[in-house]
């Protein structure tokens, strides 16, 4: 078995080295690794926002307790409400929607104004759903009143 020992005297030239995998592909990793960040980030906003869609059951199709706030009565006497509504009321119709928390970097304001559109509550054409939201961590509350209602009920 052979050793070579390289020694350095002026004049000659160091011996070409490779550069390690890493150097020679740094930009690839960086972009790599940026790309994994933001898809990350894009599917954590996705996985929230879909976390924070009310979905109503047939149980309990006008209310969406996400918060777990509310009596197991208050859909039943809400069905009856809306019921009635629906019949003398010219189709108006009140849903109510409790969460835990926000969606990240979205006020009440959006978010109420997003779930009475999303929903459609009440008659499309006169505008005249109500919807009511919570949220439990902030306390705060909205009602979202369609243009249909508001010279009955104002928000």
């Amino acid at each position: 078995m052979e050793i070579k020992v390289w020694t350095y005297s002026e004049g000659d030239e160091f011996p070409n080295r490779r550069s390690s995998f890493f150097r020679r592909h740094w930009e690839a990793f960086l972009i790599a690794f940026v790309a994994i960040i933001l898809a990350a980030a894009a599917w954590s906003s996705i996985a929230a926002r879909s976390a924070s869609q009310p979905s109503f059951t047939p149980d309990s199709p006008y209310v969406y307790d996400g918060a777990d706030v509310l009596d197991y009565s208050v859909a039943d006497t809400l069905t009856q409400l809306n019921e009635t509504l629906e019949s003398q009321a010219d189709g108006a119709q009140l849903y109510v929607v409790t969460i835990d928390n926000l969606p990240l970097g979205q006020t009440i304001e959006d978010y109420s104004i997003e779930q009475a559109q999303r929903i459609g509550a009440g008659d499309s054409k006169k505008d005249n759903g109500v919807l009511y939201t919570f949220v439990k961590s902030t306390h705060q509350d909205r009602l979202e009143v369609g243009y249909g209602l508001e010279d009955r009920l104002t928000d």
